[in-house]
């Protein structure tokens, strides 16, 4: 985008001045009318600057005469550009004009616009000049974008920027000097200048630069400036073109090598290996556009570079959480001069461009490399073996190799082959390398049976073997090849000897445990007329019984067989397929193919036996009467080895659970389950079951019992009916009044388990009394009794936590158990707060006491308790209280009385000894009955008392019903109490 502030004024004003020549003009003719212009202009001008050199329009009228007299003022002449603008575009200045010439240099027409052949014409109101050509020189700004050609619309804080610049020049001169491009961010942070060469005539040139947004984080405007210096003349003109780009820069952006991401840490020298690697990036969301890489070696990170790994513009594998992946690069340490084996620092280059922006990491050193020997193994002078066969049977071979490196070599699977040549006959067969690996020091190793033609006989065969190698941790093999020192083989005529068959020998055929010793027997058979002498064969593993073992045969005679038995003992790891084999070695005889020389044997552990049970339908051991449970049984085998059935007795101790005999005894295997059916008896009892082996089973493998972890195992069933009770009855303690501050017995409960049955072990968890006045008007217990002082006792100990609650009192127990038929007597004891005359009713009722089961299959439910009379309280009294004077406690305990039903009962409490005098008069003082009682006698010692009257008069008669007063005197003291008593039938 352009910005030109000068030229967009200038053009305002060719407007305003354009709409005023257009108006109808009031001025007189010339003498002669123009009719032609001709206009010239210099050919070569730059652009923004005044035109140079000449600049002319000739005026001419009909006969190609000037017209001397043209008034530029009445009809200004117009200067019109096929593109771009010129200012000033209108000639008036009478001046210019020299005799019909218009000079207009002076009047400094300065053309604004694209660079090129730009068409210039003149006119006036009444014709134009015919259109000129003008070259207009200078540099304009195509398009500035990123290296790709996109758009730049965001760069990262500190980061070079990355601006590809296009420019051109149109016009037919060349500047005086190398233009330049400067780019800068209008926020600041310096500026970046490049110069080029310069062209003409719509050559386009590309400019490329590298800027940095040193600034905050922002939308901030990236500016590019272009200068171009040109000369006409003895001038020199500077043109300029500028872009300006809006751009958001963001927050800066990290980048490293992610720790031991660069995989292989070790390789050959010169051999091609994949390469691969991370990039950790912080801040960094894309796009990922393209790379740079290159990984040098250096012996340390200070010194130059002594080889190069990789060096290319890789496409990522992944981009993923910040984690940039390269893999499967092609890489190859080439040396510089040469590589010795060892560590060495990996200094690594790398560019990412992302967009405008380029992130460099120049040099990182993130990891290092360990070149590894080239050394490998050699083969062992005159070790191959045997140089000699038999034609029309096969053989194979052996020879040594030597590796002198103290490490180990990992050869590639399927890389060994051996290969053998004769006239017209090749053949290639399969190096056998114990587990792959060439170790350091010495290495047997054999080939594959290969079978020698009897076109053969008489020749010389060639042999030569090819195999690939490689460290531990190298990302590539290297080749040996031999032709064992131009070692040859002759092929004659032997006795022929043939493997026949080859089996395992053990108590359960080819199945073993783990560790046990057994025998693998192989048949061989001399099918020739000549003996076989001196014969060795090897039997091999591909588990871990053996590697191989070599067993030597003296002499097979002619047309006969030989028993071979290798004596082995089995793995300590399970194998459920190890396969053996067994081929000919050496001696002097040919060898047919086998018949059969593969013996599978199946390796397993040791039969391990664990007996297991479930009892179903006796939860935690309790059943009720006649209920119905079972037993299951279980042998588990925890290793591999068959076993055979064994033998079990089920024992109940005597008891009739319903078994039927078939059931006490019999087999058990791991193969099934056994289960038993049980019927409780109809009364309460204990029950212990047991289950024994009375015979292991056989570990078939060995031939002996397997192990059993526990041979027996017992339960026990508790039988019970399920309807336990907790019985319970009370007892009436005193008849004597309650006094105020002296805790008195009240009642006892006896309660009892009435179940004989451990399955219904109770215990008593609480008791709740209910109080009330003797109207049952319900009392409030806090205010009359002193419920610390009250509780339930066991004889004299406290047994109870209370709780008031209103008109009751929660008598807590600490679990008071209950076993079989047990019984327990508590007794209830009371005290008041204050003596006023009264009584106190007190209840308690099943549902006040509360019990639940502590074992068995009820355990946590709630007893029921049993009353002594269906629906009626267990507890239910009525008891006076009073004070501790004669005064305040003397009363009758049932009033009004009814003389039918029972005495009349007056209780008083003595503080001291004291003789008494009691009289019972008529409301009118008429004497009715009177008792005297001395300060010694029972009823006049200190404490509480009750006396009883009959309702008969001193006389011995019956008194009438009615009113009467009854007075207690202390003819010591002379304190006095009286009361009324109402007398009914």
């Amino acid at each position: 985008m352009r910005y030109f502030i000068v030229a967009a004024v200038v053009v305002a004003m060719l407007v305003g001045q354009r709409a005023m020549s257009q108006q109808p003009r009031s001025f007189a003719a010339p003498n002669a009318t123009v009719t032609t212009m001709v206009l010239s202009i210099s050919p070569d001008q730059v652009v923004g600057h005044p035109f140079q050199k000449s600049a002319t329009i000739l005026l001419l009228d009909s006969a190609n005469k000037l017209v001397t007299d043209y008034d530029l003022a009445a009809d200004p002449i117009i200067l019109s550009a096929g593109s771009g603008i010129l200012t000033p575009d209108t000639l008036k200045d009478p001046t210019l004009d020299s005799g019909g010439v218009i000079k207009f240099l002076s009047a400094q027409c300065t053309y604004i616009g694209a660079t090129g052949k730009i068409p210039i014409t003149a006119s006036n109101s009444l014709v134009a000049s015919e259109p000129v050509l003008v070259s207009f020189s200078g540099y304009d700004i195509l398009k500035v974008t990123d290296f790709k050609g996109d758009s730049i619309v965001e760069v990262y804080q500190g980061l070079p920027t990355a601006v590809k610049v296009t420019v051109c020049n149109r016009g037919g001169l060349t500047t005086i000097n190398n233009p330049s491009v400067r780019s800068y961010f209008q926020a600041g942070g310096g500026s970046v200048q490049v110069f080029f060469t310069g062209h003409k005539d719509g050559l386009v040139d590309t400019v490329t630069m590298i800027d940095t947004a040193f600034v905050p984080v922002i939308v901030d405007t990236l500016i590019v400036q272009l200068d171009a210096r040109y000369r006409i003349g003895s001038s020199e003109f500077l043109t300029a073109d500028t872009v300006r780009l809006p751009v958001y820069v963001r927050t800066p952006a990290t980048m490293t090598f992610a720790a031991g991401s660069i995989v292989p840490d070790s390789v050959y020298a010169g051999e091609s290996f994949p390469l691969e690697f991370q990039i950790q990036t912080t801040g960094f969301s894309g796009p990922i556009d393209s790379t740079r890489v290159r990984l040098e070696l250096a012996v340390r990170a200070i010194d130059p570079s002594v080889a190069l790994v990789y060096a290319g513009s890789p496409a990522y594998t992944t981009f993923s959480g910040g984690m940039i992946t390269y893999s499967d690069l092609p890489a190859k340490v080439v040396a510089l001069n040469g590589l010795a084996p060892g560590w060495y620092a990996l200094r690594a280059f790398y560019h990412l461009f992302s967009g405008a922006s380029e992130f460099i990491l120049d040099p990182s050193y993130p990891d290092s490399l360990y070149i590894i020997p080239r050394s490998g193994p050699e083969y062992v002078a005159d070790s191959f073996d045997p140089d000699t066969v038999a034609a029309g049977a096969e053989a194979s071979f052996q020879f040594g190799l030597f590796f002198a490196d103290g490490a180990n070599l990992e050869v590639e699977p399927g890389s060994g082959m051996f290969t053998i040549l004769g006239t017209g006959f090749a053949a290639t067969v399969n190096l056998m390398i114990p587990g792959g690996v060439i170790v350091s020091g010495d290495n047997l190793i054999s080939t594959e049976n290969v079978f020698i033609p009897a076109n053969q006989l008489g020749n010389t065969l060639s042999v030569s073997a090819e195999l690939r190698y490689r460290r531990f941790g190298s990302p590539t093999y290297l080749t040996f090849s031999t032709t064992f020192n131009d070692q040859t083989i002759r092929v004659q005529q032997f006795p022929l000897v043939q493997i026949v068959s080859l089996e395992c020998v053990a108590p359960n055929g080819n199945r073993v445990n783990t560790s046990q010793p057994f025998r693998v027997h192989a048949r061989i058979a001399n099918v020739s007329e000549s003996p076989a002498d001196n014969l060795v064969f090897r039997l091999t593993s591909d588990g871990s019984t053996i590697d191989s073992l070599l067993q030597p045969v003296t002499r097979i005679p002619p047309l006969d067989t030989y028993d071979l038995y290798f004596d082995l003992v089995a793995s300590a790891t399970a194998n459920p397929a190890e396969i053996f084999s067994v081929n000919f070695v050496s001696g002097n005889a040919g060898r047919l193919p086998p018949v059969d020389n593969i013996a599978l044997v199946v390796v397993q552990t040791p039969a391990t036996l664990v007996l297991s049970h479930t009892v179903v339908g006796a939860p935690d051991g309790f059943v009720t009467y006649g209920a119905l449970f079972s037993l299951v049984v279980a042998v588990t085998n925890l290793g591999l080895a068959d076993i055979s059935p064994g033998e079990y007795r089920l024992s109940t101790g005597g008891v009739d659970l319903g078994l039927i005999p078939d059931d006490t005894l019999g087999e058990i295997t791991d193969e099934s389950t056994r289960s038993f059916s049980f019927h409780a008896p109809f009364v309460d009892t204990s029950v212990t079951v047991t289950f024994t082996v009375t015979r292991k089973p056989l570990d078939l493998n060995i031939d002996a019992p397997a192990v059993l972890q526990d041979s027996s195992f017992s339960f026990r069933v508790i039988v019970s009916s399920g309807d336990a009770r907790l019985v319970v009855q009370s007892e009436k303690l005193s008849d004597r009044p309650i006094t105020a501050g002296i805790r008195s017995p009240l009642f006892a409960v006896v309660m009892r388990n009435s179940s004989s049955s451990i399955a219904d072990t109770m215990q008593v968890d609480s008791i709740v009394v209910l109080f009330s006045d003797r109207t049952g008007k319900p009392v409030v217990v806090a205010q009359l009794l002193d419920t610390a002082d009250c509780g339930l006792f066991d004889e004299e100990l406290k047994v109870s936590q209370n709780r008031s609650s209103k008109d009751s009192l929660v008598l807590k127990l600490p679990g008071l158990p209950m076993g079989p038929s047990e019984a327990q007597r508590l007794q209830f004891e009371v005290a008041t707060r204050f003596g006023d005359d009264g009584s106190l009713a007190a209840s308690v009722d099943s549902a006040g006491i509360f019990a639940g089961f502590a074992a068995g299959p009820n355990a946590g439910s709630r007893v029921k308790v049993n009353p002594p009379v269906p629906g009626q309280p267990i507890v239910s009294l009525v008891c006076a209280t009073g004070g501790r004077t004669l005064e305040r406690s003397f009363m009758v305990e049932n009033n009004p009385w009814h003389r039918e039903s029972s005495s009349a009962r007056f209780a008083y409490v003595l503080e001291n000894n004291s003789p008494l005098d009691l009289r019972i008069f008529t409301l009118t003082g008429e004497l009715v009955h009177s008792i005297l009682i001395s300060e010694n006698s029972p009823l006049g010692m200190a404490g509480s008392h009750v006396i009883e009257w009959d309702g008969r008069n001193d006389r011995g008669k019956i008194v009438l019903d009615g009113v009467y007063i009854v007075q207690i005197t202390n003819t010591h003291t002379g304190d006095k109490a009286r009361l009324k008593l109402a007398v009914l039938k």
